[in-house]
């Protein structure tokens, strides 16, 4: 399994990071995860999710930029929501 791995984020400016979820019906989720700046010319709109719900056992994995990731059941089943 070729897991993913975090870059390191840009420190000298409002930098966060953005997931882009790819539409799908099948049981594998890919994504793919980008840096952004809070300010700029090419500002991207966005929706945000957040959670702190259920078990933080890894259970389910999602594929973000090729690799694998292993994310919680209950975000999993929020992902395969949001996708459609």
């Amino acid at each position: 399994m070729d897991a993913f791995k975090y870059e390191p984020i840009d420190l000298k400016g409002p930098t966060f990071r953005l997931l882009r979820l790819f539409k799908g019906s099948e049981s594998d989720i890919k994504c793919e995860l980008f840096q952004a700046w809070l300010y700029s010319d090419n500002a991207i709109s966005y929706k945000a999710l957040l959670y702190t719900w259920g078990s933080t056992e890894m259970s389910k994995y999602i594929r973000i930029n090729g690799r694998t990731l292993g994310v919680t059941k209950n975000l999993y089943s929020a992902l395969q929501h949001l996708r459609s």
